[in-house]
């Protein structure tokens, strides 16, 4: 009895704090084809609660392309029609913004603030891994079935979970800190990232106590708003100033408000 009780209580131990860190990691050596694969299926699953906003999406995607980014993942920005200030990333390069954050900008290096903040938690495999952390439970039963196409399909399943994807500290950390570095590498100013958190946190103060969609989920921590400052203080890089073909596509893009 004793063995047994010993045993029950190892494998509940091991389920609630061995699997999620395991199911985390094994998602983070995920190949990027597998990656992109999930990632499309999911896209599909979310998309059905959207209606997108077709001109906005080709001018995203539009700057995107002028912000020169090399990248394994082909990047594929969405826009769609929502008045909450929101982003998410999907795994293997799909990345939604409500067109409500883009009202709410101001200048155009924000977007790319925005834009490159989730673009890292694409290649930092943020989304797989804090699914798969959740859903380990579920996961690894497919993997004792040997159902690979379960795993997906779990997966998959439940990818609008994603809207509401809260990240930990650490990895808001890293995004901000994979964002600068990625907007440093292509000379754009990464003071556009430090606009954004100035922009939403004001418009939190505006609405009063209802916090914004993209601050439940992105918490923005004065220690990441420190972060950004300190960067920008001791940044020795030669930026090559306004980035005109950047605002001009903004330009385009605010230009129905």
């Amino acid at each position: 009895m004793v063995i047994g009780i010993g045993f029950l209580l190892l494998a509940g131990l091991s389920y609630f704090f061995v699997l999620p860190p395991l199911a985390e990691f094994l998602a983070s050596k995920m190949p990027i084809g597998m990656e992109i694969q999930l990632g499309d299926k999911m896209y599909d699953q979310v998309m059905q609660s959207y209606n997108i906003n077709q001109r906005l999406t080709k001018e995203a995607n539009e700057y995107w392309r002028a912000m020169h980014v090399s990248s394994p993942y082909i990047v594929n920005i969405t826009v769609v029609n929502n008045s909450e200030p929101n982003a998410f990333a999907l795994p293997g390069g799909q990345i939604i913004v409500y067109d409500g954050i883009i009202r709410e900008m101001n200048d155009y290096d924000e977007l790319a603030g925005l834009l490159a903040h989730e673009y890292s938690h694409v290649r930092l495999h943020h989304s797989t891994r804090m699914m798969s952390r959740n859903l380990a439970g579920y996961l690894f039963i497919s993997l004792l079935l040997n159902d690979a196409s379960g795993t997906l399909a779990v997966l998959v399943t439940n990818a609008n979970s994603l809207k509401e994807l809260s990240y930990s500290r650490g990895l808001e950390h890293q995004a901000d800190e994979g964002g600068y570095d990625m907007l440093q590498s292509v000379h754009i100013n990464p003071d556009g990232m430090l606009k954004l958190f100035k922009t939403l946190n004001s418009y939190q103060s505006k609405i009063g106590l209802s916090v914004p969609k993209f601050i439940s989920t992105h918490p923005l921590t004065e220690e990441r708003i420190s972060y950004i400052s300190d960067r920008l203080k001791k940044d020795k890089t030669s930026y090559s100033g306004e980035q005109k073909a950047l605002k001009k596509i903004w330009q385009e893009m605010k230009s129905d408000e």
